[in-house]
């Protein structure tokens, strides 16, 4: 079933047609683990992880997902809604999701030049 699907797709016309960001939401969810995780300072009995759904003035509808790792990468659940909520979901509303060219440096902007830790220039001044 998936070659076949993959099939389909391959073949399937590409569209040029603009597809416009309509609208963008950090859903957040907490999923249960099978087994609890023990880690030296706590105990994970689910993942706390982030669904982001995007829709297109079209009405289509993709998804993707980001996880929470506080104690391995700061990521909490809360600041991966406030990164969607405040900053990508403003800054992508109303662009073209097909035009990558236009926007990549809004989203570099964003994710690598916020002045945070992964800032490019505090991280040069360090080595």
């Amino acid at each position: 079933m998936l070659e076949k699907t993959a099939r389909l797709v391959a073949k399937a016309p590409i569209d040029d047609a603009p597809l416009t960001i309509r609208r963008i939401d950090a859903i957040p969810v907490a999923l249960p683990l099978k087994t609890p995780m023990k880690m030296s300072a706590e105990t994970i009995t689910a993942a706390q992880n982030l669904l982001v759904r995007i829709e297109a003035a079209d009405g289509t509808v993709g998804w993707g997902e980001a996880a929470a790792a506080p104690t391995m990468t700061g990521d909490t659940q809360g600041g991966l809604m406030a990164a969607v909520r405040d900053h990508l979901a403003p800054m992508l509303t109303g662009k073209n999701a097909r035009d990558w060219p236009a926007l990549r440096p809004h989203l570099h902007r964003a994710l690598l030049g916020n002045g945070g830790a992964t800032r490019r220039s505090r991280w040069r001044r360090s080595i």
